[in-house]
């Protein structure tokens, strides 16, 4: 039992860290202390002068405690918005409200920490923040507010995008507000001006400032793009107008809004209320909710996560929208969308609770005639999580491990030495000799898909086992990830890497792909060079990785870097029949079992495919196992289901991934 592996940039969702999960940006983990600076930034900006000069202060908000003014309720509600309107959230800090501003109502809720909670708020903050005051002539006090409010935020990673686009309104709109726009009238008429002088840039993050209407067609297309990819993987989807109209009905309306036209069409509209009408009457809001739980979790385990994840946010941004109409979004309220359910989904299907079944010591192996498929990574060996590995799968022997991997005779050759001087490092530790290590920091150098990741994390574990890394695991970024488009910001990307790191092994992936930035992106690497400088001696390993040429392009362009690694160790392409056992591997890990000719015909077309450009990559066996899942539900659906095709693949399941084979 493996369970299901979630992608590198979801791993988060199982760690036991603080994290908060915004579904359009990706869970981020809060890092140590950053709320607490964010809050006294915001208090100090309540007790400006700036903020207490405003007319409307002469009161606080209701549910504010008298400090936090008109610019601390600003703030709160400032954050939701930054989250998006109506927008899915969750994690241990969901509530990003109360964890940076909580202090400044009168009757703030204890922190809540469970993982799997989640919420939609509605904050309607639309430049130019005129809720702040109701005299026009403050507005362009109110302006400069918003600008240093927004500047509180800085290093709320999920909020970035979303904050520079309004920040790059403020700018361009100037401190009046009617550059650009040629408005001064009242404060309705000059909001509505800004949003309609947005750019289609600021628009694609801001997509509320098209109005309620803009906004429910964006989100009708993101609905209809994650409900395609889904229903592309797995059978039992409704329709697409049987969809809408039971998402419709769980958000409490009778009727359907006339502005879905607008999104939809005049055909699209009347097939989704016809199919309203037919539903109406037997329609339960929980039947609904437990049916639509079990087809996402059906394509949940298809590995359709972030299609999942795309679909449950548009789904509650839409019941907001909805039920606004024909005014702004609210709250959802009532919202039967299983977030909640799908979120206890993930953590259930990624760690199933592991039980000893008897059968195992009774029943011999698999029937003859059958290969039964072993539980591999992309060298056929069992996978782990590519970033942030935890120890607790630390008890077997790392060395014995990394000898039983195939097809890597020559990495293995070349890491045998730089294991032996480990390992006399750590004997002249224990004797108190301390040397300055030369076996640490390496390059890997390969195509993608060749096993980099995996040995990485198997290094990580033989140092932990042999006393040199405290924790042993894995944390894997790349080299774009850990650039920003400000000092301070690529800063805190690559602090939070290398503390992340400690302990273990920090994976440079992709380090031939620079950030958009040049100037940030040199900065990240001087950076990162002074870190592996300063942990020298340390509890930390880094490996940088890449395509061979590229990534020895960029250790000769980067000097100082490429003088603080040990070795660079080449790792080839996979031969075909290793491709085989991983696809095998991999199948077994989903729970089917392979024909002797199914074996037989996936080798066929994996050695099929030397001529073409992916040729030796691991993740062709993923994708030719997860065509023969496919086509194998398809045939189970066709109804010519034997008692053991549920769990069997055929060699008739087996598809060509290369035009020149075609079948027998």
């Amino acid at each position: 039992m493996a369970g299901l592996t979630l992608p590198e940039h979801l791993e988060l969702l199982l760690a036991d860290e603080p994290f908060a999960d915004i579904y359009a940006a990706g869970p981020w983990r809060v890092p140590d202390g950053l709320a607490q600076q964010i809050w006294e930034r915001g208090r100090d900006l309540a007790a400006s002068a700036a903020a207490r000069s405003l007319r409307t202060q002469r009161a606080a908000p209701a549910g504010f405690t008298a400090d936090a003014g008109v610019a601390g309720a600003n703030l709160f509600h400032l954050t939701s918005y930054l989250c998006g309107v109506c927008s899915v959230r969750g994690g241990t800090h969901a509530y990003l409200e109360e964890e940076f501003f909580g202090r400044f109502c009168n009757d703030p809720p204890p922190p809540d920490r469970d993982p799997l909670q989640w919420a939609a708020q509605c904050a309607r903050w639309r430049p130019p923040g005129s809720w702040i005051t109701e005299d026009a002539a403050e507005v362009g006090a109110v302006i400069a507010l918003t600008a240093a409010s927004l500047e509180v935020f800085e290093g709320v990673v999920p909020f970035d995008a979303r904050r520079r686009a309004l920040l790059s309104m403020v700018a361009r709109l100037g401190p009046g507000g009617t550059a650009a726009t040629g408005k001064a009238g009242s404060l309705d008429e000059l909001e509505a001006a800004w949003a309609a002088a947005a750019t289609d840039a600021e628009l694609s993050v801001l997509p509320e400032l098209a109005g309620p209407e803009g906004y429910l067609a964006w989100a009708c297309e993101g609905l209809s793009a994650a409900y395609e990819r889904i229903a592309g993987a797995v059978a039992g989807v409704p329709p697409p107008a049987d969809t809408v109209a039971g998402l419709v009905l769980q958000a409490g309306l009778g009727t359907l809004p006339g502005a879905l036209a607008a999104a939809t069409g005049t055909d699209g509209y009347l097939a989704v209320q016809d199919r309203m009408l037919a539903l109406r009457e037997d329609f339960t809001p929980w039947a609904w909710h437990d049916e639509t739980r079990q087809w996402l979790g059906r394509a949940l385990a298809a590995g359709e996560i972030d299609a999942c994840r795309a679909w449950l946010d548009m789904a509650v941004r839409l019941t907001g929208i909805w039920q606004g109409l024909p005014g702004e979004p609210v709250s959802p309220a009532p919202c039967y969308v299983p977030v909640g359910g799908f979120q206890r989904d993930v953590r259930a299907f990624a760690r199933p609770r592991r039980v000893v079944n008897p059968v195992l010591a009774t029943l011999p192996a698999g029937p003859a005639g059958r290969v039964v498929a072993g539980d591999p990574d992309d060298r056929g060996q069992p996978a782990a999580p590519e970033a942030d590995r935890g120890t607790s799968g630390q008890d077997g022997d790392a060395t014995a491990e990394l000898a039983d991997l195939p097809g890597l005779g020559s990495v293995r050759e070349r890491l045998g030495p730089l294991i032996a001087l480990a390992a006399a490092e750590a004997a002249r530790r224990r004797a108190g000799v301390t040397l300055r290590p030369s076996w640490k920091n390496l390059a890997f150098a390969g195509p993608a898909g060749t096993g980099k990741s995996r040995v990485a994390a198997v290094l990580a574990r033989i140092y932990q086992q042999a006393g040199l890394l405290s924790r042993g695991h894995l944390t894997e970024v790349s080299r774009a990830e850990l650039s920003a488009e400000r000092q301070s910001d690529t800063a805190s990307l690559v602090h939070e890497a290398v503390r992340r790191a400690l302990g273990g092994v920090l994976l440079i992936s992709d380090a031939h792909q620079a950030g958009e930035s040049p100037a940030e992106d040199a900065h990240a690497i001087r950076l990162l060079t002074e870190q592996m400088t300063e942990h020298r001696d340390g509890d930390l390993i880094v490996i940088i990785a890449g395509p061979e040429g590229p990534l020895r392009q960029f250790l000769a362009a980067t000097p100082g870097l490429a003088s603080r690694i040990a070795e660079t160790i080449a790792f080839p392409p996979y031969e075909p029949g290793e491709l085989t056992a991983i696809f095998a591997s991999r199948a077994r890990q989903a729970g089917l079992t392979l024909t002797s000719d199914a074996a037989a015909r996936a080798a066929a077309v994996l050695s099929a495919g030397r001529g073409y450009g992916e040729a030796g990559s691991a993740r062709l066996a993923t994708r030719l196992l997860d065509r023969a899942a496919a086509e194998q539900a398809r045939r189970v659906m066709r109804g010519a289901a034997g008692p053991d095709d549920l769990t069997v693949l055929t060699a008739a399941d087996i598809q060509s991934l290369w035009p020149a084979l075609r079948r027998d």
